[in-house]
């Protein structure tokens, strides 16, 4: 076979070679800006203008491929089976970012964040809007042109920002939960408008009016004004609809589909779905496709796709970012007139950004210190924007060298706001006048046996599984890290050595904790040093209260008549019958003897008594198929083993089924408990009632 034969089948599989490739160059660009520490975006387009068309890509590779690897033609400036993936590429990379966005984060800083987020939105789009004007006065006003490269001025790249803020453990901060916080509004918002400027588009690219080209006159400002809430009403419904429905749609997946990896398959499969219904409707494709992200992204399955999508993302997402850089006129862009608009229209974007979101922070109790952190994370512009201009080069809005000016805009805001961004961060002095709690808490464990903190770590997780977590585990910047979701209940989890570092609100903490606690008792027996390298005080001494729900969870395993003012046992073997005796007689256990061992074992491993005169023996048990808890007072006290080597003097036994909400039962009673107010009040009550009453 002579290199013409194996040139001609090349050439008829010549997309497929081109893929091949382009997954080699997205790997190897990676590493290469990973140790120039840029992000791997610029790395893609870098490499995507390297090997495009207008460079290596044309080159004559002899007989083998004589028009070179990335031929051109007048109609296509890449191969129609890149085009397909690269529009999958984006509905997926929409869909991962719905997934991501934190909707409680931005409830729960909602006037901050997007007052904040709101300021640099209006000076960047508006100065992305006046540099299009500028250079282009013949067009009308509301010219879907305009529009567009107003949002590509106001996209900011969260990924960017975030990445700098993980490396210098600034996400916590105030600045950093604010630059999060009105990046998603950003990301919202620019969503919406993105969703409008398509709509408008439509109007120009297939006026109804008479004629084949819209003008200024051809399509009236009341029909422009009707496409544009068409959209937003579209847009506002579906999501509405698909946040008030995704804990079923979660449920319903969980039933009907077998296995973790076809629930992810399905959801991405509804994602494109109901991007192929906007994309009907005149609205682009990936609007539909974020909606859905974001309407599972509060659901407990959220990580669960991103875990099982991973290898799919990370196949998909690099294509569509070499394939924008393929696009790029290297010539083009070198020349003077597109070097000066894209100079001038990057600098523009920055300053606006930062402006426009710094100043609004001077007014939220930031110093100019953290202003200027806050203003430096809002510029860069990545994801976001290069889909709004891929979106309007594709729909044929958008010239070529504007396509190039916007590709100026993210690659100048890319790499000069890392540097600044850790630069601002590199002090340790506050930037709020007054520190202001961001609803998230460290809880460090430090565990000082290697092999031990292994072994309790694995079985941790398989407790947290049985609980009905889902668990799924991501690498960041060479570290693990691992998301725990059930329902609304969130946690990050990294490993450090030996060391355990959660992330999570102070209502849930308590219930990490009690599974950790967990899971040290149950290996106690065959690791006895844990009794000397871990304290049971920093599982459950805990300042924290549960206030939601509490009341809701406790009085369906709890009444008044499961309360015992005066304890007659003189040790806590009598006294632990005498609970059992009590709940039985209220709703017998299905089998007492099995639930008594199942306590008793529990106790002898590792003793519940803890300080201030409390004990919560507990156990998970086949003898019981309803959690129950039962209340005893014991004055005088005595001696359960505590923390504190004091007498016990209220003991509260949860006897609960093996899948019962066991952890979460014992970590609102001790949190309950340890409020002092609360232990005098029951000490001091003379009838059942007022026990049950304080408890609840």
């Amino acid at each position: 076979m002579d290199f013409g034969e194996i040139g001609t089948l090349i050439g008829e599989a010549l997309g497929i070679v081109q893929v091949a490739v382009l997954i080699f160059v997205a790997w190897l660009s990676h590493i290469l800006v990973k140790k120039i520490a840029l992000p791997d975006v610029l790395g893609y387009i870098l490499a995507g203008i390297l090997i495009g068309p207008y460079a290596l890509g044309s080159l004559s590779l002899g007989s083998i491929l004589p028009l070179g690897l990335f031929p051109s033609t007048p109609q296509e400036i890449i191969s129609p089976q890149l085009q397909f993936l690269s529009a999958i590429a984006i509905i997926v990379m929409l869909f991962y970012a719905g997934l991501e966005t934190e909707i409680d984060l931005l409830l729960r800083y909602a006037f901050r964040g997007s007052m904040i987020g709101l300021g640099g939105l209006v000076f960047s789009f508006g100065a992305g809007y006046l540099t299009s004007v500028l250079f282009h006065p013949q067009l009308p006003g509301f010219h879907p042109y305009h529009l567009l490269f107003g949002t590509i001025f106001g996209a900011t790249s969260v990924g960017i920002s975030a990445s700098i803020l993980s490396q210098k453990r600034a996400m916590g901060t105030p600045e950093g939960v604010t630059i999060i916080s009105a990046a998603v509004f950003d990301d919202v918002l620019g969503i919406i408008i993105l969703s409008i400027t398509t709509s408008i588009a439509m109007l120009f690219l297939n006026p109804t009016t008479e004629g084949t080209n819209a003008t200024a006159t051809s399509i009236p400002v009341l029909q422009l004004v009707i496409t544009s809430l068409r959209a937003l009403v579209l847009w506002i419904s579906f999501t509405t609809f698909g946040i008030l429905l995704s804990n079923k749609f979660s449920n319903s997946m969980k039933k009907i589909v077998k296995g973790r990896t076809q629930i992810a398959v399905m959801s991405l499969c509804f994602a494109l779905l109901l991007g192929g219904v906007f994309e009907a409707l005149g609205i682009s494709m990936v609007i539909g496709a974020y909606i859905i992200g974001l309407s599972l992204s509060r659901t407990d399955i959220a990580y669960l796709i991103q875990d099982k999508l991973r290898a799919v993302n990370i196949f998909l997402v690099p294509i569509f970012f070499i394939t924008s850089g393929m696009r790029i006129d290297v010539i083009s862009l070198l020349s003077w007139r597109i070097m000066g608009i894209g100079l001038l229209a990057s600098i523009l974007a920055f300053a606006s950004k930062f402006f426009g979101a710094g100043i609004p922070a001077l007014g939220f109790g930031f110093t100019i210190r953290g202003a200027t952190r806050i203003g430096l994370g809002m510029t860069p512009r990545g994801e976001v924007a290069l889909v709004v201009a891929g979106i309007g080069l594709s729909l044929g809005i958008l010239s070529a060298e504007f396509y190039n000016v916007a590709l100026m805009v993210v690659l100048f805001t890319s790499i000069v706001t890392p540097p600044l961004l850790s630069l601002s961060l590199n002090s340790k002095k506050q930037g709020t006048k007054k520190a202001k709690p961001t609803g998230q808490v460290l809880t460090t464990i430090a565990l000082e046996d290697n092999q031990i903190f292994k072994t309790i770590l694995a079985k941790f997780f398989s407790i947290m599984e049985e609980e009905g977590f889902y668990i799924s585990k991501i690498r960041q910047s060479g570290k693990e890290i691992f998301y725990l979701r059930k329902d609304l209940i969130f946690l990050t989890l990294e490993p450090k050595d030996t060391e355990l570092q959660f992330h999570s609100t102070k209502d849930n903490i308590p219930i990490f904790k009690a599974a950790l606690l967990e899971s040290i008792t149950d290996i106690a027996e065959s690791a006895h040093a844990i009794k000397t390298t871990i304290s049971r005080k920093t599982f459950i001494n805990t300042s924290s209260e549960i206030k939601d729900k509490t009341k809701t969870l406790l009085h369906t395993f709890y009444d008044e008549s499961l309360v015992c003012l005066s304890l007659k046992g003189t040790n806590k073997k009598e006294v632990m019958h005498e609970l059992i005796d009590l709940i039985d007689a209220h709703s017998p256990f299905t089998d007492k003897d099995t639930f008594t061992r199942d306590l008793i074992e529990r106790e002898n491993t590792m003793s519940t008594g803890l300080e201030h005169g409390i004990a919560i023996p507990h156990a998970k048990s086949k003898g019981c198929t309803i959690p129950r808890i039962a209340v005893g007072i014991k004055k005088e006290g005595l001696d359960f083993d505590s923390l504190d080597e004091k007498p016990s003097t209220i003991i509260v036994l949860i006897a609960s089924p093996i899948d019962g909400m066991h952890l979460e039962i014992i970590s609102k009673v001790s949190s309950i408990l340890n409020n002092a107010e609360k232990r005098k009040k029951i000490l001091d009550a003379t009838t059942t009632q007022e026990v049950y009453r304080i408890l609840l």
